[in-house]
């Protein structure tokens, strides 16, 4: 049995008007033609089928925030591997990122934009790829460090009347002439406005690096974030020896850091990595949380590494973190325990707005239907499945 037709949103609707995101548009970006999201909250958990495009929500908010940086866009291309490898002239191996991949049906120079944020079109990011303009090429770059062949384009952001522009440099394949692809490093750049970005921290769906740590631990280090980072820990081993202290540790063999805890009772304190990935796990979304205040914090597939009986409490402590430093989360999952604390903290925390969405997928259509913390626990209470 599927909860289908939720009745009107019952959270506190008043708390929406200082969201970024109230509701959320997608529109010919990646693999969504047009989605529009009417209700989100503080707090979002999507869940859906594979393939639905839950990912690519979290991305679309991301590009949203970054005002359609190109290093952004590059990095989410590169982590869906939409890359292509070829010798070039001296034989050597180059790679170029494919970026007809960003766009609905990979349509790089279809004249219809991508549109990325809320409903209302005034306040929308709006991404177009169009050929260069000889006099932006002489604006951003010596005309004779670029090739101006057939291929050649430019990146258009624009937000808020304000436009920014990426010159690429194509790099053709001589064996798929119609690939389009291009170096980053040959990019330049031309802004018209300073339309800030938006903090914006992404979490999973892997473990964090011991270099993620460290760049996200130096902001939190020795503040009061830092015992918030030990309470997410002890989240996990409550009665099996607490967490004290936190901390990363260098040296002649660990150039890049490592994170180490000193747990109640020991004499030395250990990697953290000796006691699990889920403590890692905890740890990255407690670095997200303290690295993305006043912003966005998107956290791919949410369950990774979060045991069932743990996950009430741990949507009370982003909710609660959420509400506190004016984070608006958007999370993934796939399992049925994420709803199911998602829901429970909901309700304990009825100050901090939470908001279930489910992704179908129709063929080419894409659609999203709205639980409030209500209809949560109903459905939690009698099972009713809204994955």
């Amino acid at each position: 049995m599927s909860l289908r037709r939720p009745s009107p949103l019952a959270n506190n609707r008043s708390a929406s008007a200082s969201l970024r995101l109230p509701n959320l548009s997608i529109n010919r970006f990646c693999g969504i033609r047009d989605l529009t999201i009417s209700r989100l909250g503080r707090v979002n958990l999507i869940v859906g089928m594979n393939g639905a495009g839950k990912t690519t929500v979290l991305d679309a908010v991301r590009v949203f925030a970054s005002r359609g940086n190109l290093s952004t866009i590059g990095a989410i291309l590169r982590r869906r591997d939409e890359l292509y490898e070829f010798k070039d002239s001296d034989g050597d191996i180059v790679s170029g990122i494919n970026w007809e991949a960003l766009f609905w049906q990979r349509q790089l120079l279809n004249e219809s934009p991508i549109l990325v944020g809320p409903t209302d079109p005034a306040n929308q990011l709006e991404l177009t790829v169009r050929a260069p303009d000889p006099r932006e090429i002489e604006d951003l770059a010596n005309p004779r460090a670029i090739a101006i062949a057939d291929g050649s384009w430019t990146l258009v952001a624009k937000y808020h009347g304000e436009e920014h522009i990426d010159l690429m440099e194509p790099v053709m394949v001589p064996a798929v002439p119609d690939i389009r692809m291009s170096l980053v490093a040959k990019r330049r750049s031309r802004s018209s406005g300073t339309s800030p970005t938006v903090n914006c921290q992404s979490i999973g769906p892997g473990l964090l690096t011991n270099s993620e740590v460290r760049e996200l631990w130096s902001s939190m280090a020795l503040t009061d974030e830092e015992t918030k980072a030990v309470d997410a820990l002890n989240l996990m081993y409550r009665g099996s020896g607490e967490v004290e202290r936190v901390g990363m540790a260098g040296g002649e063999n660990f150039t890049v850091g490592r994170p180490i805890v000193r747990i109640a009772g020991a004499e030395q304190p250990i990697p953290l990595k000796s006691l699990g990935d889920g403590a890692i796990r905890m740890l990255g979304f407690a670095l997200g949380l303290a690295n993305s205040h006043n912003g966005f914090l998107l956290i791919d597939e949410v369950e990774n590494g979060i045991h069932r009986t743990l996950q009430p409490r741990f949507w009370e402590m982003v909710l609660t973190a959420a509400h506190e430093s004016n984070i608006q989360v958007f999370a993934t999952t796939h399992g049925w325990d994420a709803v199911e604390g998602f829901a429970t903290a909901v309700a304990r925390l009825e100050s901090t707005e939470g908001v279930l969405i489910r992704i179908e997928r129709d063929g080419d259509d894409t659609h999203a239907i709205e639980y409030s913390g209500t209809e949560l626990m109903v459905a939690a209470e009698r099972g009713i499945e809204v994955r």
